[in-house]
């Protein structure tokens, strides 16, 4: 499993991708993409970048980085859950 995290001004938010279907661990949720699903935990907290990424290699995951356009999709998602 591979998690990824990202930092806004007032929102960080813990991405975990996974194969087909994955069993989200306690806190994640599962977003149901064809092809691909993540298991993600929505954290509204306000860190440094760098004080995020070692939150999440705490977990063995790393920072979201939406510079892929395949994402855009969950990035609409998020913004639509939690405006």
């Amino acid at each position: 499993t591979t998690s990824t995290e990202s930092t806004t001004s007032s929102t960080t938010t813990t991405i975990a991708s996974a194969g087909i279907q994955p069993q989200c661990n306690d806190g994640y949720t599962l977003y149901p993409e064809p092809g691909r699903s993540f298991c993600f935990r929505y954290v509204t907290m306000t860190r440094s970048w760098d004080d995020a990424q070692r939150a999440c290699q705490m977990e063995n995951a790393n920072l979201l980085v939406l510079d892929n356009e395949s994402l855009m999709p969950f990035s609409e998602f998020l913004t639509q859950r939690d405006p």
